[in-house]
């Protein structure tokens, strides 16, 4: 097992529920004040791939909306659980999910820029510097804490047919 794994995974899954959590609270926040420019420049600049997963024809559509922060804060304090309780699953199956939620966010917004392809670099010059950033720290953290999990399970397998 890989001795900061299960951290990392934390951290990485805790990551991209904060993202989605941030944009959510700033979409709410925006729609309590639509006056104030600095919530429509960080709505704009830094979470605008999160609002694409509110439109009807997305995948993810039930995903947010008035109920987000719940089940976003229920499935951090379930990531934070499955920490304490050192559930090598319970955190897999979550940073796998988190993987899964972040990397579709990212291609449905690109393909939504009008992006030609879905390889890395013309999605992010598709979002813009402050969404690419966004991005970027959101799908690699994700995509660290799944590989994470692949490999924790990967390395265990020799080890327990020797000991079998």
């Amino acid at each position: 097992m890989l001795r900061y794994g299960f951290g990392i995974q934390t951290t990485s899954s805790l990551i991209v529920l904060g993202v989605l959590a941030c944009a959510e609270y700033a979409a709410y926040l925006l729609d309590q004040h639509p006056s104030s420019e600095t919530l429509w420049y960080i709505n704009q600049e830094f979470f605008r791939f999160v609002g694409r997963m509110s439109y009807w024809n997305s995948p993810l559509h039930g995903l947010m909306g008035h109920g987000a922060l719940l089940w976003i804060l229920a499935l951090g304090m379930a990531v934070i659980l499955a920490y304490r309780l050192r559930s090598r699953l319970g955190i897999a199956v979550i940073s796998n999910g988190c993987f899964m939620v972040a990397a579709l966010v990212a291609y449905q917004f690109a393909v939504a820029s009008g992006a030609q392809s879905v390889s890395f670099k013309p999605i992010f010059l598709a979002m813009g510097q402050g969404n690419g950033i966004t991005v970027l720290v959101t799908v690699g953290a994700s995509f660290l804490a799944a590989m994470l999990a692949h490999i924790s399970y990967l390395s265990d397998t020799p080890n327990s047919r020797r000991a079998a």
